[in-house]
């Protein structure tokens, strides 16, 4: 006898051997039960998830003719023919093949004649949203009032495409993607019955890289266990799909969290080297950050989709999340840049290299507060520096050891979160000069503060700047900035929402006609050196 795939072989018998749609099953055989059938069903849903099957199991409940409670028995003459897709009673059209009017006029014509050994002649359409609209047409009048003895089964995976006139003389059943625990528990029952003992965790991944489809997952364990034998391992499995091994990803982050970048280099061209397409390797990394999020927000391991919590425990340890999701938008901005370049590799090593360097950056919460600090010493007042002789003198004295004791700051006082409506533009000049971001000190003049209660702000932008930075870094850098600005000078914990206003106006700048105030050359010197003192290492130039 040949080779019976495993997709067939364990395909669903009976509504309780369906897996993950209880609903759907419970619904269609207490309306059998009950004698409350409807002439015509639509199944929707993804695929693999058993439309198909569920349709076949409908038909051989209505015409299996040894019964037992409602349940056929699988074994008779009908039952076998239903199963096999050849019953003479029970006709399966594919839709994408009897699309016109003249191939679906047959069944029109027929529908009038009675079955030949069945209670009920069943008509099951797969695909159904494949038909042309003149055959749909032409379909409607037999669908609304079709003879007792017919019944109507369609299925599709895009019912938006199926006309409304149809899907009104339907009954409708959804069909949900399985969860990855259903599907794994099916493949454990599967590799039972095959003797068949798989590495642990294997189904699990099996069960994540089909998201949810029941068909996929069974047909990629067939394909895995003739490769692999009666003990298919996780290896196997990456062999198969073309998937990077997640302990390669695991080892990359690795470097990139010490900041290796030689190392980081190197694993990447191994990576390319072994043949992974850069696209889909961007995906894996996105997955595996995305998952090291998820452990971090301690949320159930379930979710996971890429890695086991074990795999990302030291990566969720070293960033914040805040730091995972900048890697996360990094890449995904990388992933749509990397479809449109040839030199994909040139911007994939960049990309890292730049994660990689990220720990090196100076925090913008301690850049802010020594901004804030000079401010408070009249450096960022209009005066002059030469207008304040306390702090030229501190410049250009000589350095001496510091006392052992230094008097004690005074705390900044803190101004009512209130105040800012009307102190907006003050906030703007912080934020402008904490950000280093050019969009931000672009678009924030145009922002307006529009309401402000319990510590919820409302900043109005005008609708083409929330929408060029809708989702991006830009958008979360700005309301970033504003609010880590408000809680500073307020002390109060501040959430910021952007909101688009028609009314806004695109902003202005001053006339740069008007004469700018001469700045001394001893001023712009000893700006530098302060500049110096602030930011160390880095290059000023007059």
């Amino acid at each position: 006898m040949s080779y019976i795939v495993l997709a067939r072989k364990y395909r669903p018998e009976d509504l309780d051997d369906m897996v993950g749609q209880e609903t759907v099953a419970s619904t269609i055989a207490g309306a059998i039960s009950g004698g409350r059938l409807a002439h015509a069903y639509l199944f929707a849903g993804p695929r693999g998830v058993g439309k198909t099957s569920m349709a076949r199991i409908v038909a051989k409940r209505l015409n299996c003719p040894n019964q037992e409670n409602g349940k056929p028995c699988n074994t008779c003459e009908v039952c076998q023919a239903i199963s096999a897709g050849d019953d003479i009673d029970v006709i399966e059209i594919d839709g994408a093949s009897h699309r016109k009017v003249e191939e679906i006029k047959p069944v029109i014509d027929n529908v009038r004649y009675a079955p030949s050994r069945s209670p009920y002649k069943i008509y099951i359409i797969d695909e159904v949203h494949m038909l042309s609209n003149h055959a749909f047409n032409s379909l409607l009048k037999t669908l609304e009032e079709p003879p007792s003895h017919v019944k109507f089964i369609f299925a599709t995976t895009e019912p938006n495409k199926v006309p409304e006139t149809i899907r009104s003389r339907c009954q409708r059943f959804n069909f949900r993607l399985l969860t990855i625990k259903d599907v794994a528990k099916r493949l454990e029952y599967i590799a039972s019955q095959e003797d068949v003992i798989p590495q642990p965790g294997l189904t699990t991944r099996i069960a994540r890289a089909t998201q949810g489809s029941m068909r996929d997952s069974i047909s990629l364990f067939d394909q895995i266990i003739s490769l692999a034998g009666k003990e298919p391992a996780i290896s196997h499995f990456e062999h198969v799909l073309g998937t990077t091994p997640v302990s390669a990803v695991r080892e990359l982050m690795h470097s990139v969290a010490i900041a290796d970048v030689r190392d980081v280099l190197s694993r990447i061209n191994n990576i390319l080297e072994s043949g992974r397409d850069p696209s889909v390797f961007i995906r894996e990394v996105i997955d595996f950050l995305r998952d090291t999020l998820l452990v971090k927000a301690k949320a159930d391991n379930e979710l996971l989709s890429y890695a086991t919590p074990d795999d990302v425990k030291e990566i969720s340890e070293t960033y914040s999340e805040d730091d995972i999701m900048l890697m996360i938008l990094q890449m995904q901005e990388l992933l749509h840049r990397i479809k449109r370049e040839t030199e994909q590799r040139v911007l994939l090593e960049m990309a890292f290299i730049r994660l990689a360097r990220s720990k090196q950056l100076r925090d913008i919460g301690e850049l802010a507060a020594e901004l804030l600090q000079l401010k408070n010493t009249s450096f960022c007042k209009q005066t002059s520096l030469a207008a304040t002789p306390s702090l030229s003198k501190t410049i250009n004295a000589p350095k001496q050891k510091q006392s052992p004791k230094e008097p004690e700051k005074t705390p900044e006082k803190h101004i009512p979160l209130s105040e800012f409506e009307r102190r907006w533009k003050e906030v703007i000049g912080r934020v402008e000069n904490t950000s280093r971001s050019i969009w931000v000190k672009a678009n924030l003049p145009m922002a307006k503060l529009n309401r402000v209660s319990n510590s919820n702000v409302t900043l109005h932008l005008p609708p083409f700047v929330l929408s060029d930075a809708k989702g991006s870094f830009e958008e979360i850098d700005l309301q970033r900035k504003v609010e880590q600005t408000l809680r500073e000078i307020s002390g109060e914990d501040v959430s910021v929402n952007l909101v688009a206003d028609s009314t806004l106006q695109p902003h202005r700048p001053e006339d740069s006609t008007k004469e700018a105030t001469p700045v001394s050359d001893e001023s712009v010197t000893e700006t530098m050196r302060v500049i110096r003192n602030v930011f160390p290492g880095s290059i000023v130039e007059g």
